[in-house]
């Protein structure tokens, strides 16, 4: 674990000299470096303990920071993870959209083929009907004929 006022500037951008504190961490740089008695040469057991408390205070906040950022790499991973699969959906539906398509166009193309070749049937059968029609017209012209002048004779 590092010293508590380069984890604070590290993880906060605070000086821990008092120069750049904001509202937020007014008195901190009191618990970082709590004021010695002038007749002291020691601290005492009451500016220890909380010397000590104030090191484990940033201790905890650290570890919490610690924690804080391993979650988010971890978030990120598992957002850059969606975020490829989504990709790879995404081009995966483009692929069979442009297949549809394709497939589409030339149902459409066979669709039109077919459609020419039953209008060109349509017209053969219409000729050739006119034609039988035309014939067994004249078969049966030619023999009535035939049939009436036997009949005169």
């Amino acid at each position: 674990m590092g010293r508590p006022e380069l984890i604070l500037r590290d993880a906060f951008g605070v000086r821990t000299d008092g120069a750049d504190l904001g509202e937020e961490f007014k008195g901190l740089e009191n618990i970082l470096r709590p004021s010695i008695p002038p007749n002291h040469d020691e601290p005492t057991l009451e500016t220890r303990d909380a010397l000590q408390d104030a090191l484990n205070l940033l201790e905890r906040a650290a570890e919490t920071i610690e924690r804080y950022q391993e979650r988010e790499i971890q978030m990120e991973g598992q957002a850059q993870a969606v975020v490829h699969r989504a990709r790879e959906e995404i081009k995966a539906a483009e692929a069979k959209v442009a297949s549809a398509e394709a497939r589409a166009f030339e149902a459409e193309a066979r669709a039109q083929s077919a459609e020419r070749r039953a209008e060109d049937a349509e017209e053969w059968l219409s000729r050739l009907q006119q034609s039988i029609t035309a014939a067994f017209a004249d078969r049966l012209g030619t023999t009535k004929k035939d049939h009436g002048s036997r009949l005169v004779a």
